[in-house]
């Protein structure tokens, strides 16, 4: 049998091995093939808009030994000033610190996975000041306070890459405060060439942050984001539109789309934070979780209660703090037309879900173990929270429809409400939703509060209990029933023309005859008979025929004949009755 040895290059760059002429020919034609390198671009880049971090000119380190973050933004500005294009980061370890990673216009900055290429970020560097108070992005447009606008931030993004604190390895590190895995706050200014910037944002993770992700500029919209996945954050996982009290107003990113996002271990500080925290308009999430986000709150926090009073008690609260209220919870919605479909809240120390404002959708989702006791560290709010927690002004216009709240682990504690609504809501839709395994609360007859005085157009339906402030709807009359009417011998019925019509509602009803004498009858002889499932009439009735009269007797099923009955007469009647019901 013939043997081979693998073909493999020499220090000469020339093939060694059984590969011979006819493999180095195709090799040689495959690099013969690449475009030949230009002024300012590395002979190693397949092209001007697409480099590798780790070749020349840039030579990132992937060892993590040395700070690649130079590296890595020269290679971002040189790909920009040509027009725009990739920045490969190859697989490997790649330090960076502190100013970290700005974005650019039409660059988009690729991984070789999230198992594969790990961005170790480094502590900031001491700053006093106003830059204190701010916040900044291991990869960023701008930064927390202070927007960054460039019309030409258009198509930018990141995406296939892990981002971590401090060191690689597979142990947990202390958050880096005062930084975000990423953080985009963009303006294109007036009247840019797309009024969105459309930024890539997938399959990106990120460890140990201050907050996982933020995307929060006015033009960071009509993003399609897939795969997001935030683990052990000092504060929230993931942010969307500037919350209230941003130094730049409110809201902006509306109108983005998230698939799949895993956000958990967020609120690792214990403060005012959710897992997921959404203040813009629009976002839509579909088959995204939020779990075990930590809390370090109480009772009267988390429901806004003021004088002692008890969550049974309280109609709707008045206490202004309602920031409080996110404490630990997995989503804080806290904007309007907005969707999630199949989305779910798990294991998390406050709410599951907090619905703040109104015109909101959720359908299909889940709420499930929300005061978990390993999550919530305060013992006074264990086993105290909701699975879906729908505020005053939460609740117009919003429907909740097909979710489910469930107590998984009862040792391990969950929801004292499954669903928990405040008082004088209107337009609110809660149908077809369910109760999985949490006990009645003390007081409650279900694990479902809703305030005794609700406003207009309001349905809550879970399980068997319903609740309803909207017009009683009119029931439908059940179908008049008809009973034959059974000819004696000597008379003939045409077709199935004599019955009985009786509204099962009422009793009202009628008697129809149509028959034909085949033989004489007497005075008051009987024609037929009710079948015997007919009600009887309530009083004796009798009516007009062609030929004489019929009359049917008090409590009788007798269908009699008054007047001459003879052979070959016709026998039609209508006859109007009032029968008794069963």
């Amino acid at each position: 049998m013939s043997t081979y040895r693998v073909a493999t290059l020499n220090a000469q760059s020339r093939f060694e091995g059984d590969g011979d002429a006819a493999v180095e020919a195709i090799a040689r034609r495959v690099l013969a093939s690449r475009p030949a390198a230009t002024a300012g671009t590395p002979a190693q880049s397949v092209s001007p808009s697409q480099v590798d971090v780790t070749l020349p000119p840039y030579n990132a380190d992937p060892t993590g030994a040395r700070d690649s973050r130079e590296a890595i933004q020269d290679a971002i500005d040189a790909v920009a000033a040509r027009g725009g294009g990739t920045v490969y980061i190859p697989a490997g370890t790649y330090r960076v610190e502190d100013p970290y990673i700005e974005l650019k216009g039409f660059v988009l900055v690729r991984g070789a996975g999230m198992n594969a290429t790990q961005i170790i970020a480094q502590p900031r560097k001491p700053v006093t000041g106003e830059a204190a108070q701010d916040k900044v992005g291991v990869f960023h447009t701008g930064s927390w306070r202070k927007r960054k606008q460039d019309g030409t931030m258009l198509r930018f993004g990141v995406t296939d890459l892990m981002i971590r604190s401090h060191r690689s390895g597979t142990q947990i590190q202390a958050p880096l405060a005062g930084v975000y895995g990423v953080l985009f706050n963009t303006d294109l200014g007036k009247n840019p060439a797309d009024p969105d910037c459309v930024a890539t944002l997938n399959f990106i993770e990120v460890w140990g942050m201050e907050v996982g992700i933020a995307i929060i500029g006015i033009d960071d919209q009509a993003m399609k984001c897939f795969g997001l996945k935030v683990r052990h954050s000092t504060e929230a996982g993931l942010i969307v539109g500037k919350p209230p009290g941003h130094p730049e107003g409110e809201a902006g990113a509306a109108d983005n789309k998230f698939f799949g996002a895993d956000i958990g271990g967020s609120n690792q500080g214990g403060g005012d934070h959710a897992g997921i925290e959404i203040y813009t308009s629009q976002t839509k999430f579909t088959n995204s979780t939020s779990w075990y986000t930590h809390s370090n709150t109480t009772v009267e926090k988390l429901y806004c209660l003021e004088g002692g009073k008890s969550d049974l008690e309280m109609g709707g609260p008045k206490n202004p703090n309602r920031a409080a209220q996110k404490n630990g919870a997995g989503w804080y919605i806290a904007a309007t037309k907005c969707t999630f479909t199949g989305c779910e809240a798990q294991e998390n120390g406050g709410h599951g879900f907090v619905i703040r404002y109104g015109d909101n959708t959720l359908v299909g989702c889940r709420g499930e173990s929300s005061s978990y006791a390993p999550t919530q560290a305060n013992a006074t709010a264990k086993n105290k929270a909701a699975d879906f927690y729908i505020c005053d002004a939460g609740a117009g216009h919003t429907l909740i429809t097909s979710c489910t709240a469930a107590l998984v682990r009862p040792s391990e504690g969950g929801a004292r409400w499954g669903f928990y609504v405040e008082g004088w809501v209107n337009n609110l839709d809660i149908s077809h939703c369910t109760t999985v395994g949490i006990p009645n609360p003390p007081g409650a007859e279900q694990p479902v509060r809703v305030w005794r005085e609700l406003g207009d157009n309001v349905y809550v339906q879970v399980d068997k209990f319903t609740k309803s402030t909207r017009p009683k709807e009119v029931a439908k009359a059940p179908p008049v029933k008809t009973y034959a009417v059974v000819p004696v011998e000597g008379i003939t019925a045409e077709g199935k023309r004599s019955y009985v019509a009786v509204d099962p509602t009422t009793g009202s009803g009628f008697l129809r005859l149509e028959m034909t004498c085949t033989k004489d009858f007497a005075e008051g002889e009987v024609i037929a008979n009710l079948q015997a499932e007919a009600p009887v009439p309530v009083f004796a009735v009798s009516g007009l025929a062609s030929k004489g009269s019929v009359w049917i007797p008090q409590d009788s099923r007798e269908v009699r004949h008054s007047g001459a009955a003879t052979a070959g007469a016709k026998i039609q009647a209508t006859v109007p009755a009032f029968f008794k019901l069963t």
